[in-house]
């Protein structure tokens, strides 16, 4: 969506720095919203053994997918304010699609992980095993159909995010060590004795805890370090663990649109912009995204709460 924003931007002849950090942190919000649509999404599901359905509806209330929807109406009202002066009809040139495969691939992939989602939990490594397996055959499409050679299928190959990848596999070693060994009860035990056995002040330390920390820290290791802390608070404060988990899964994403470094969609966007000749300092970033991820966030607490505290 990128080129189209810079497109339109450019058509409307309006600075692109609002359409690109708009863009980055909508769909850093959405993502949030069904399983298949972030990471930590797919890591709360596994934890919390969600189906695909889940995250519309859970134990007859409403889930994840309207909170989040709440959120965007608060966010498509306050970027509204930053476009609203901007009338002119604009057209943006047609770009010729070379092949539909890779789009019939991305949708087969979020219908086979939709389906495997209500399979048995017993099944760990389907859903891995069955992106791996697509992601084989866009290989040999790539390599047959747009008839590329061996080197250039490699070095396709080496530039995907393997630093990422060793990343997180030790990021599970670690924090399975860390589990196994007491550290993250005692750790929800001391934020049980801070909040004072209060749900809503426990509520609260989750989510803004959860804020702060994506903003600056990647939100996959995170999450995977605090779902079993959430769910071992929520025992102790004698409340619904969908509540803190919710919390700090809200928390988590709709925090990384804090700084431009909060999540990739934000680091993506700002050099884009950089290399249209719009770098963005920080202090700019934060001048829209801080209002934007405070409110936003905010309303879907207040709704989440309302509807899980009782």
């Amino acid at each position: 969506m990128a080129p189209i924003a810079m497109a339109l931007s450019k058509k409307l002849k309006l600075n692109p720095v609002p359409f690109m950090i708009g863009l980055a942190l909508m769909s850093n919000l959405e993502g949030t919203a069904t399983l298949v649509g972030d990471p930590p999404s797919m890591i709360f599901a596994s934890y919390a053994h969600y189906t695909f359905n889940d995250f519309f509806i859970h134990q007859g209330k409403i889930s994840i997918f309207f909170f989040i929807q709440v959120g965007l109406i608060v966010g498509c009202i306050f970027f509204y304010c930053f476009f609203r002066k901007a009338k002119e009809k604009a057209s943006v040139e047609r770009e010729q699609v070379i092949s539909y495969f890779p789009l019939w691939l991305l949708l087969i992939m979020i219908a086979g992980l939709a389906v495997i989602s209500f399979l048995s939990s017993e099944l760990n490594y389907s859903s891995g095993c069955f992106v791996f397996f697509l992601g084989l055959i866009g290989l040999l499409w790539y390599k047959f159909s747009q008839k590329k050679n061996g080197s250039e299928i490699w070095q396709l190959v080496k530039e995907l995010d393997w630093e990422t990848i060793a990343f997180l596999i030790g990021i599970f070693v670690v924090v399975g060590a860390v589990s196994e060994t007491g550290l993250l009860d005692d750790f929800a035990t001391w934020l049980s004795r801070i909040t004072g056995g209060n749900k809503l002040a426990g509520f609260v330390l989750i989510l803004a805890f959860s804020v702060l920390i994506s903003g600056f820290v990647d939100n996959v290791p995170y999450i995977i370090v605090m779902l079993p802390v959430a769910g071992s608070l929520a025992e102790a404060l004698g409340i619904q663990k969908e509540l803190l988990m919710f919390a700090l899964l809200l928390g988590s994403c709709l925090g990384g649109n804090l700084t431009p470094f909060g999540a990739s969609a934000n680091v993506v966007a700002m050099g884009i912009l950089k290399k249209e000749g719009y770098p963005i300092t920080f202090p700019r970033f934060l001048k829209i995204s801080a209002p934007f991820t405070l409110l936003t966030t905010a309303t879907a607490a207040i709704v989440l709460w309302l509807v899980w505290a009782s």
